[in-house]
């Protein structure tokens, strides 16, 4: 992961290091909470985020890891 990865995911490790043992990634509210955040779960919160900010085309959240990557090849020495 690149430096810019690990800022953003730095503040919720802080966070989470306060938290109660349990999943890194979890349900914050609701009925499941504390329970492990589930990948179809979290592949309808990315449906909504994207439906939200207007993209129109269908992808997987895999699809980004895979555009992360191609960004990356740019920036290696």
């Amino acid at each position: 992961m690149d430096a810019w990865g690990w800022s953003s995911l730095h503040p919720w490790l802080a966070e989470r290091a306060a938290l109660p043992v349990g999943p890194l990634f979890f349900v914050i509210a609701g009925p499941t909470r504390g329970h492990a955040w589930s990948a179809s779960a979290a592949r309808i919160q990315l449906h909504q985020v994207a439906v939200e900010a207007g993209v129109r085309r269908r992808f997987a959240p895999h699809q980004l890891r895979h555009a992360h990557a191609v960004e990356m090849e740019g920036t290696q020495p």
